[in-house]
């Protein structure tokens, strides 16, 4: 896990944005409080210890080292509650104000990746780009599921890093993945999903609290 300090950041991107459920309109987040989010996405070798559990379901044709992709946004909520069942720490979703925060880090990122940089298949962890917080981007690969229900603008979205519960909460959002041609991937991409069907190629992290 890498520790996040509190800090504030615009939350957005004021450009000519291509798709009606673009990043807008930029807001000022205030997060006030510390928290620890994974590195990078959890990988199948972590979900298969909640398989071997039996709690849960196998995700097949997908290799060991490698994201876990394809997972439902209810699915993630079984991994963390026998997560938190099994260490008795209170892990959940990133918000989606909390993911943004993390993955931009204190410093600008390079170039966002493109699906072409990452072959266009699944990766092995750790593969890309480390920013100041110490976590791994990951770019240009999959989408990542956060905590929020599916709003179309950050119009209304919680000013202190809190996740959105109101709105469309049979769909759930995940970043880093904006739908178009090849699926152009970028730090302020999001797009949303139905939370009990598996996502094509969404994985997740996990954050607590200080």
């Amino acid at each position: 896990m890498a520790e996040v300090q509190a800090g504030s950041f615009n939350i957005g991107e004021g450009g000519n944005w291509p798709w009606a459920n673009g990043p807008r309109p930029i807001q000022k987040i205030t997060i006030g409080y510390d928290y620890f989010i994974s590195k990078e996405p959890i990988t199948v070798t972590d979900w298969d210890e909640c398989v071997k559990n039996k709690i849960c379901e196998p995700l097949d044709g997908q290799n060991r080292g490698h994201d876990a992709a394809l997972v439902s946004w209810e699915g993630t909520q079984t991994y963390i509650s026998w997560l938190n069942n099994s260490t008795g720490k209170n892990f959940r979703l990133p918000s989606e104000s909390e993911w943004e925060y993390a993955i931009k880090g204190p410093e600008p990122l390079p170039d966002s990746w493109f699906v072409i940089n990452s072959g266009k298949g699944m990766q092995m962890t750790r593969k890309s780009y480390v920013n100041n917080f110490g976590l791994y981007p990951r770019l240009g690969m999959h989408g990542e599921w956060v905590e929020d229900c599916w709003n179309n603008s950050y119009s209304g979205i919680p000013l202190d890093g809190a996740p959105r519960v109101v709105g469309d909460c049979q769909k759930r959002t995940f970043r880093n993945r904006t739908g178009k041609d090849d699926f152009i991937y970028m730090v302020n991409g999001r797009s949303s999903f139905y939370k009990d069907i598996r996502g094509s190629n969404i994985t997740f992290r996990i954050v607590h609290l200080k």
